[in-house]
């Protein structure tokens, strides 16, 4: 049987925020590998690892089109679950990379109404949080009290979500006008 699987630390203000073609690109947290979440659930590095492998995420990244919505979906219809509604879309991840047992992503906000407001809402200070949907099955691992979720796992997406289920899935940095400058927002400095 799969189930449906929702992966729903303060840092400081930004203190500038510059745009480019009217898009932040930022580098973020999209997920903790091996510790245990808010939710109970533990994702061995190698499942999410495999998972990160699929035609399907590669294809998205090759095109451009990984993008994530602007929340979870609420709808209990499996269809819309499994599904990214693009009226939705509020970034999209063009890069993906493991830092230890972080999987990094460096996004950016769409030029769409969601992708307006992430990008607005940054300018502001504010620090968005990313969550990973995805189908798969887990196991009870009662030694460590959680959930332990086991291949194959199908990730459809990250989510912008307002509480994360890893407490480490925020974003870290805004990029500057080229690719190697970054903003880290944890220290105030370029990286």
């Amino acid at each position: 049987m799969n189930y449906l699987i929702y992966e729903s630390a303060v840092m400081n203000n930004i203190t500038e925020v510059k745009k480019l073609n009217g898009v932040i690109e930022f580098v973020t947290v999209l997920q903790e590998a091996d510790a245990k979440n808010r939710n109970g659930r533990i994702y061995p590095k190698v499942v999410i690892d495999a998972a990160l492998k699929s035609p399907l995420i590669n294809e998205k990244l090759r095109t451009k089109s990984l993008v994530g919505e602007a929340g979870h979906p609420f709808s209990q219809d499996i269809s819309r679950q499994t599904n990214v509604d693009l009226r939705n879309a509020a970034f999209r991840i063009n890069e993906m990379w493991w830092k230890d047992n972080l999987l990094m992503g460096r996004c950016e906000t769409l030029n769409t109404a969601l992708g307006r407001d992430m990008a607005g809402l940054i300018e502001q200070g504010f620090v968005p949080s990313f969550s990973m949907r995805g189908q798969g099955n887990v196991v009870r691992d009662a030694s460590r009290d959680a959930l332990v979720v086991q291949s194959p796992l199908a990730i459809i997406t990250w989510d912008w979500v307002w509480l994360p289920s890893h407490e480490t899935a925020y974003m870290e940095s805004i990029c500057e006008e080229t690719k190697d400058s970054m903003f880290n927002i944890n220290n105030n400095k370029e990286v």
